[in-house]
């Protein structure tokens, strides 16, 4: 074995490859020195922010924190070492009570190898309480309106806006402060105005930290010209009545309004609205009493708010029929309390002369799993073979469920017979 070692040099490769590695570590360490890198602005991350919302809190002061942070390590991890590399982190879980904090940051770098030193010692951010206030507004009218029309008072909604803020902002506020300039108008003014928050003295609230729940204000000004304008209604036709087959008497049937001449003069009539002939038929009524609703921009001196319509059916009559229970439709293993049911249609003489209790078929309107045992009041439904006749009002049938009877158990033989 020595002569081996001996013959092949094996202490003198050994020795040499030793020696190569100590030559190698040390012009590394000569080349690849420890380098330092200042980074400034560094951003902050705000952990838990949403826990500290939750609270009421909000961060008046320091809301976007920059630090500042010296990095040192070997030249080659330094290499490429840019702010994105570094995380910088704030954690506000322990900020619950409003007040002044110096926090605390934690940097973590992704090269684990180097090192870090702080320049900016603390993160100080300033908590408020969120509050809510009302806060009354004040209109400031300026400029006149032009010759010959005047106005008629106006509105302002709403009369206090609701503002969200820090508490401290909040306590400086006095009043909600809009301008409107009437220079010439001459026309109705309906739109919408912008307001600043301002203190005692008229100044300016800083915005930053406030939201304003009512951005807008409405404000509305009306310059009168008068009319006498009539009431109208719709008419909804139903199977074979159209509305001309329907006369309405609508009292009153005009009504004096005020407003700006143009919105005035572009009004031919105030529709009160749609009468469905459906509706007039189940309920069976002939007279209704309908709100009138002003257009936007008029008004009017008439006591009247309400109008009444009555409903005359033109050349058309009632009839009553009494369908028995065997044009009922079959409901098995349900049965029917009544024998019969008398209805009323409306049509033509022609079509009711015509009109049998065969012509009729009743269903009642029901699901099943909703009956109870005993006496169940349900709607029907009608169906008139095609003729043309309108049914006059809601009908409904009892349908009659039979409890089911128990069935005893067999009673065993005292005396079974022997095997």
């Amino acid at each position: 074995m020595r002569k081996w070692i001996k013959n092949n040099d094996i202490l003198l490769k050994t020795l040499s490859l030793l020696v190569a590695l100590l030559l190698w570590f040390y012009v590394m360490d000569e080349q690849n020195p420890d380098s330092e890198k200042t980074f400034y602005g560094l951003e902050v991350q705000m952990r838990n922010l949403s826990d500290l919302n939750e609270a009421g809190l909000v961060i008046i002061e320091g809301n976007n924190p920059t630090v500042d942070i010296k990095v040192r390590g070997k030249r080659s991890d330094m290499t490429g070492l840019k702010k994105n590399n570094i995380t910088v982190a704030v954690d506000l879980s322990s900020v619950n009570v409003p007040g002044q904090y110096n926090l605390n940051y934690t940097v973590s770098l992704e090269n684990s190898s180097l090192n870090y030193t702080r320049i900016t010692n603390t993160v100080p951010i300033t908590v408020d309480r969120m509050a809510t206030k009302s806060v009354p507004v004040q209109l400031e009218l300026e400029g006149q309106l032009a010759d010959g029309y005047v106005q008629s008072g106006y509105s302002l909604s709403p009369g206090a806006v609701i503002v969200e803020g820090p508490e401290r902002v909040l306590a400086q506020i006095d009043h909600a402060a809009a301008v409107y300039d009437l220079a010439g108008a001459s026309a109705s003014i309906d739109t919408s105005l912008d307001y600043t928050l301002v203190d005692e003295n008229g100044k300016e609230i800083d915005m930053t930290f406030i939201t304003l729940q009512q951005p807008t204000l409405d404000f509305q000004m009306q310059v009168h010209q008068s009319g006498e304008i009539p009431l109208t209604v719709d008419i909804v036709p139903y199977n074979f009545i159209t509305a001309d087959m329907i006369d309405c008497d609508i009292k009153p049937s005009t009504i004096k309004i005020s407003g700006e001449p143009g919105v005035v003069s572009s009004i031919n009539q105030i529709n009160l609205g749609s009468i469905g002939v459906k509706q007039l038929l189940e309920d069976n009524i002939t007279e209704l009493t309908l709100p009138i609703i002003l257009p936007n921009g008029v008004t009017t001196d008439s006591e009247e708010t309400y109008a009444r319509v009555t409903i005359t059916f033109k050349g058309l009559r009632q009839t009553l029929v009494t369908v028995p229970n065997t044009r009922f439709a079959d409901i098995a293993p349900y049965s029917y309390k009544e024998n019969e049911l008398n209805l009323i249609f409306m049509g033509t003489d022609e079509e009711l002369l015509a009109l049998s209790a065969e012509d009729l078929t009743i269903a009642p309107v029901y699901n099943a799993e909703d009956l109870t045992v005993g006496e169940n009041v349900v709607p029907i439904s009608v169906s008139a073979a095609g003729r043309q006749v309108a049914l006059l009002g809601q009908y409904t049938v009892t349908i009659v469920v039979e409890e089911t009877p128990d069935v005893p158990e067999p009673t065993p033989d005292p005396n079974p017979p022997e095997e």
